[in-house]
């Protein structure tokens, strides 16, 4: 289950900074969807048989009305007033985290594998494609200047209907992805693709029961990871930004990279070229690799560079012989010693004592465990012709330097 925000406001102040830039669009400030007296009449109208769709009903036609109804539901209380009440306790949810918690159950309930069957994909295609519709035309073409708040709390949304693994809804997340203009819905566009992640594992080509299927629906993984790539190479105009603006930008590029890095594959398809003469689809790991070397504009911080090495430690592909791990198993190695490196410097300001102690720079207890933990995948997952280099990596930086990171900050000579 996704978690919420448990800071209040944090998002809401990057998103209001991000959404300054955003040219007018359409909607007047404050304008309701729907009233209240219509969604709940609606609502009463459809319940029963929104309950029957929601559990084990197959949908028939006509039922789009009441996808209809559902997605108005769901999205357009965001624009009532009366739904957007203040948290009762300083700890708990205010009415918009509230709507989105119980879209967020709603959605996860009727996907949930235990109990999800094919009879319900007819119903998830309709719903999802009036989720699309209704952010489209009357929730994300609003005036961010005048209605920034309602605009950040629906596009937190974005990853519940990203859920749904609709194509519909992929599809337009892939397309908010290449709109620079709104940037906080980029950031949760690109943080909503990582719900249709991992990519699934490329059959063997002889397979000729699994190889069709799989080359059939590769294009929808080849969409999505194109759409993050696309995002993350793309250099980021930053002429005239204060440092704040840039590390802005840069939060949502990480947030992209972490997404490309639950593919767990170098790339989406890669077939030999003695069975067809085509260039890898959805190259993951191109990109990935060109984080780890620095090629991207801006440079990339560590914490990015963090995520683009647990990405390529995560890679299985058992049927791409033609991806060579060596590049990866350097570039990770050399990414730790940037973290370590990273480290030595900040020690001294975190483990200060009075009034001159700061805070880390990043949680570097919390990224060594990952690392540590990426380095074991990574040596599981190397074919055995390099899996040596993979295993001397896990040796050189496991134990004698990570494990030092993480019990208890030790000093800089000793990791």
């Amino acid at each position: 289950m996704r978690t919420f925000l448990s800071k209040r406001g944090t998002w809401l102040i990057l998103g209001t900074a991000l959404l300054l830039t955003i040219p007018a669009l359409s909607r007047a400030q404050g304008q309701q969807a729907a009233s209240k007296e219509d969604l709940v009449k609606a609502m009463n109208a459809s319940d029963t048989r929104l309950r029957a769709l929601f559990t084990s009903e197959e949908a028939e036609k006509g039922d789009e009305k009441h996808a209809r109804v559902a997605a108005h539901w769901y999205l357009y209380r965001l624009t009532i007033r009366a739904y957007l009440t203040p948290a009762t306790t300083a700890t708990g949810p205010n009415g918009a985290e509230k709507l989105q918690r119980e879209f967020h159950d709603k959605v996860s309930d009727f996907m949930d594998r235990r109990s999800y069957t094919s009879r319900r994909d007819r119903f998830r295609k309709m719903f999802g494609a009036e989720l699309v519709k209704a952010m489209k035309e009357d929730i994300l073409s609003r005036d961010p200047k005048t209605e920034a708040t309602l605009i950040i709390h629906a596009a937190a949304m974005l990853p519940t209907m990203a859920m749904l693994r609709d194509d519909t809804v992929n599809n337009y997340l892939a397309e908010l992805t290449k709109d620079d203009k709104s940037r906080v819905v980029q950031m949760y566009a690109v943080k909503a693709l990582r719900e249709v992640m991992p990519v699934p594992t490329q059959p063997d080509v002889d397979d000729v029961v699994k190889m069709p299927d799989f080359l059939k629906a590769k294009w929808r993984d080849v969409k999505t990871v194109d759409a993050l790539r696309g995002f993350i190479e793309k250099p980021m105009d930053t002429k005239g930004m204060t440092v704040e603006e840039i590390r802005a930008l840069t939060y949502i590029r990480r947030e992209a990279i972490t997404s490309l890095a639950q593919a767990k594959s170098p790339a989406v398809a890669a077939i030999p070229k003695k069975k067809m003469v085509a260039a890898p689809e959805g190259p993951v790991a191109y990109t990935l690799l060109n984080v780890l070397a620095g090629n991207v504009t801006p440079p990339p911080t560590l914490q990015e560079k963090v995520e683009a090495a647990l990405g390529v430690c995560a890679f299985k592909y058992p049927n791409m012989a033609d991806y060579d791990p060596q590049l990866g198993i350097y570039l990770v190695g050399r990414t730790i010693e940037d973290f370590v490196k990273d480290y030595n410097k900040d020690w001294i300001n975190f483990t200060a004592v009075g009034g001159t102690k700061k805070l880390p720079y990043v949680a570097y207890k919390v990224d060594a465990r990952r690392l540590k933990a990426g380095l074991k995948e990574l040596g599981a997952n190397t074919p055995t012709a390099h899996v040596k280099a993979a295993k001397a990596l896990e040796s050189a930086a496991g134990t004698p330097i990570l494990d030092k990171i993480i019990d208890n900050y030790k000093q800089p000579d000793q990791a």
